[in-house]
């Protein structure tokens, strides 16, 4: 009985101890919704003393609206024994905390109370407002569409803008449909272009308005893929300004000047044979200047832009003015705050001596920051798609040797025992057999389990079952169950882990898992004559490490990220004398995350390896229960 009591009162120190050393908000309270503790957490993110707290009741940290719900949360938690919600905060101060909540039962102090632990989702919740704010607000017209039908899913209201249509009027239709563009043959070209590419750029189409106005415009696409579908996300940059402009360059002048100021492009005005230059206010503010800031000469803008746009400038330049045609080129121009802003610089000649020497050019600078900006993060969405497909079909690669290899060995033996002609007739080696079809289908089960396991970590669906786990009884199995591999393969392995070595608050399952994946390894990689060997130590912070350390092969340091990466291998799989598709070791990470702690390589070539998981001080447990 004092066995129990002692246990008992051990097991509510523990769960104080956990409550008080999470990072998320935990209250307790009683039953009829009194609050009886608080942790460190709950005072730091809510702004309230531990005393004011036990002052108050649960549905107090919550807004007065949200009463009733939150009523109604504790009467399901006391009928069901727990229930997971997504109810807001109110901190002291007043502020609104966005936070997801679980509530269960539990004992506090001998007495049953409601366990509610909240965790602040304010940032998620605001980068998502964020990005949604993005599509919504950019001044840039922009659009989703289904890939297959081609038909509008949503269109942010700067596309309702330019194209006179209301929302109800576009949504589930196509441009087709609408009758929106002039060029079908263009615009046909640049969907098949974005079906086959995956990305367009600066297409130029022209628009029909619902009350018939013709507009230009270039237009930016990207695939944008989902689980459930692709996607086809286009942004138009609106033109329609500056074609009008450049129509009326060739009728005057000054109606090009008026027509560019609507149009906020800066105009310059270049008198080459003086060296010297006109900007007009956009010119100067578009760079953060306030007008007339300083002279313009050709030397000043070319100090302004940046050293790597110099040299594919000046070229456009001289040809326009050895051909006497139009130029187009984008570059850098260093605002007044010394940030850089990509520029569209368009101009032409426009004056000759009588010899057919240009004495005069005009043009417009054009901001297309945003529009760089947006090609920038579409090429790099591009690139991290085609570096997730290459580790897919490296993995798939890889996977389809792992699985064929056991597949292989077992239909073969049960063939040779299933055919009386080729069985062994004294049946002496049919134990053999079994032998080998259940080593290769326990490979195969340990090949998906390390699949499904991960995947189950990526979705968030492992959940910890934790409790007191001996840290030398679960290294002396491991060392155990990889000991067969050693003897076969010549290797020596030990455990050197101190009588006085603390336990851990862990899952003992997972843990094993832990390190079967780091002995396994390390076992694998060492010669015959090597060593491998387990041992911990306790770190300054009161962490628990525990270290398996090998004199094998090693690893070279540039490749040690992307061992911890799924599917990433030191070498290209059909090289490798090793089996393994590359999940152990991000698999193990994984799990150290969940136990909120790390895994760390040290290793070099042919100076083997020590594999380091660490567990915070929060997991440590002192003394030992039971001893």
């Amino acid at each position: 009985m004092a066995n129990t009591e002692t246990r008992t009162e051990s097991d509510a120190t523990s769960f104080r101890t956990l409550v008080d050393s999470l990072e998320d908000v935990v209250v307790v309270g009683a039953t009829d919704g009194r609050i009886r503790h608080v942790n460190g957490a709950a005072c730091r993110v809510l702004g309230y003393a531990p005393e004011a707290c036990r002052a108050m009741r649960v549905r107090d940290l919550h807004p007065d609206s949200l009463g009733t719900e939150v009523d109604a949360i504790l009467t399901e938690t006391v009928a069901t024994g727990r229930v997971e919600h997504a109810l807001p905060l109110i901190a002291a101060d007043g502020r609104r905390i966005h936070a997801r909540g679980r509530t269960w039962t539990a004992v506090w102090d001998a007495e049953p109370c409601i366990v509610n632990l909240y965790r602040d989702v304010t940032a998620s919740v605001e980068a998502e407002t964020w990005f949604e704010s993005l599509f919504r607000n950019n001044p840039a017209p922009m659009a989703l569409t289904s890939l297959d039908d081609r038909t509008f899913l949503d269109v942010n209201d700067a596309f309702l803008s330019v194209t006179g249509y209301a929302r109800d009027e576009v949504i589930g239709r196509t441009s087709t449909d609408l009758n929106l563009f002039l060029d079908g043959e263009t615009q046909a070209a640049a969907a098949k272009q974005l079906r086959a590419r995956g990305t367009i750029a600066a297409t130029e189409l022209r628009l029909r308005r619902k009350d018939g106005q013709i507009l230009s415009g270039l237009f930016y696409g990207e695939l944008v893929k989902t689980k459930a579908r692709t996607l086809a996300l286009t942004v138009m940059v609106d033109i329609t300004d500056r074609r009008l402009a450049e129509n009326a360059l060739a009728r005057s002048e000054e109606r090009l000047r008026l027509a560019l100021d609507a149009a906020n492009d800066g105009i310059w005005d270049w008198d080459i044979v003086a060296g010297t230059g006109l900007w007009n206010a956009r010119c100067y503010t578009m760079l953060g200047y306030e007008e007339n800031a300083f002279p313009v000469t050709f030397q000043a803008w070319v100090d302004l832009m940046h050293p790597e746009d110099r040299g594919p400038a000046a070229e456009a330049i001289e040809h326009s003015l050895r051909a006497g045609e139009s130029f187009a080129t984008e570059f850098r121009l260093q605002r007044q705050d010394g940030t850089w802003l990509w520029v569209l610089g368009r101009g032409r000649p426009v004056a000759w001596t009588e010899a057919g020497e240009p004495t005069r050019m005009v043009g417009t600078n054009t901001d297309i920051d945003d529009r760089k900006r947006l090609e920038q993060s579409l090429i790099q969405a591009r690139n991290e798609a085609e570096a997730a497909n290459r580790a897919k079909s490296e993995f798939l690669a890889n996977m389809s040797h792992e699985l064929r290899t056991p597949l292989n060995s077992i239909i073969g033996f049960s063939s040779t025992l299933l055919e009386p002609a080729l069985a062994d007739p004294s049946g002496a080696r049919t134990p053999e057999y079994l032998r080998f079809i259940k080593g290769a289908g326990e490979h195969l089960l340990d090949l998906i389990n390390d699949v499904l396991d991960l995947s189950a970590i990526e979705a968030d669906q492992v959940v910890l079952v934790e409790g007191p786990m001996d840290v030398r009884e679960v290294c002396d199995a491991c060392l155990t169950m990889a000991r067969p591999l050693a003897d076969r393969g010549g290797v020596a392995v030990s455990v050197d882990i101190p009588e006085a070595t603390p336990m851990l608050r862990a899952d003992g399952r997972r843990v094993r898992q832990i390190l079967a994946n780091l002995v396994s390894n390390a076992v694998k990689f060492t010669r015959a004559g090597g060593t491998v060997s387990v041992s911990s130590r306790l770190e300054d912070d009161g962490g628990l490490s525990l270290v398996v350390t090998d004199t094998g092969v090693g690893i070279e340091p540039s490749a040690l990220d992307a061992l911890m990466t799924p599917f990433g291998q030191a070498e290209p799989a059909y090289v490798r004398r090793t089996g393994g598709v590359g999940l152990g070791l991000p698999l193990t990470a994984r799990l150290m995350e969940l136990h909120g702690g790390t895994l760390t390589l040290d290793s070099a070539l042919d100076q083997g390896t020590a594999a380091t998981v660490t567990f915070p001080a929060w997991r440590v447990l002192t003394p030992r229960p039971g001893r």
